[in-house]
């Protein structure tokens, strides 16, 4: 979970380069899953893999949570829906990041 809070915190800080951000996601979702892997020594499985989505979605959204609190932004959900629906690029790799991290466990 401190690896996708992390990321999270990544992601989101690198939110305004605009499609550069899809290789971050990528990048982010395979630490991510390798951080996973190594805590489980190395197991894999449906179990394993549901595991790598749930926390990968949490620890992003800690993640991103905790960076807007830190620069003075307003956790209000529509503000944060506004920041998603106006930052496709940004929705997207945090999707890439979830997949990523799940295929990391499944292809290791």
């Amino acid at each position: 979970m401190a690896a996708a809070t992390a990321v999270g915190v990544g992601i989101t800080f690198f939110s305004r380069f605009g499609f550069l951000l899809i290789w971050a996601g990528f990048i982010g979702g395979g630490f991510i899953g390798e951080s996973l892997l190594r805590v489980t020594g190395r197991k894999r499985g449906p179990k394993v893999e549901v595991i790598a989505a749930i926390s990968s979605i949490a620890g992003i959204f800690i993640g991103m949570m905790a960076w807007r609190l830190l620069n003075g932004y307003s956790l209000d959900p529509s503000s944060i829906f506004q920041h998603l629906r106006f930052n496709p690029f940004y929705t997207l790799s945090l999707c890439i990041a979830v997949g990523a991290a799940v295929s990391r466990i499944r292809y290791m």
